[in-house]
């Protein structure tokens, strides 16, 4: 598996501190099976009306440049599956984080350095109140 990360993933991560349109940025086998794949599939098997297909695409789009630009928006934009901040710490520290929604980083404790600075974070916040 290092050989493929090496090979097609690792394109990905040139960008530690990823802006926005870095997102797309991968290797053409990357981009084709896990950029455009997922995104598209569900209107090919739905056979959604080609409105709606925009429409998901425009908004898988916006979510991926949300999730790689490296600010936590305000409001409904800045939590939840929206929050770009999980990710980011997957970009500089290549190890942990890596699924969108966190399920399967917590199943497989991927996710226990992102825990830990999120623990660490909380208490100095409570600290300085």
């Amino acid at each position: 598996i290092s050989s493929i990360y090496e090979y097609i993933h690792k394109k990905h991560h040139r960008f530690r501190a990823p802006i926005g349109m870095t997102c797309e940025y991968a290797h053409p086998i990357e981009f084709l099976i896990s950029n455009i794949g997922p995104v598209i599939a569900g209107p090919l098997i739905f056979q959604s009306h080609l409105l709606t297909t925009w429409l998901w695409l425009g908004i898988a789009l916006l979510g991926t440049i949300n999730h790689h630009s490296g600010y936590k928006l305000p409001g409904i934009l800045g939590h939840g599956l929206a929050d770009p901040t999980f990710h980011d710490f997957h970009h500089a520290q290549f190890t942990n984080n890596f699924g969108l929604l966190g399920i399967l980083d917590r199943l497989h404790g991927t996710d226990k350095a992102w825990r830990a600075r999120k623990f660490r974070q909380q208490q100095v916040k409570q600290n300085n109140e």
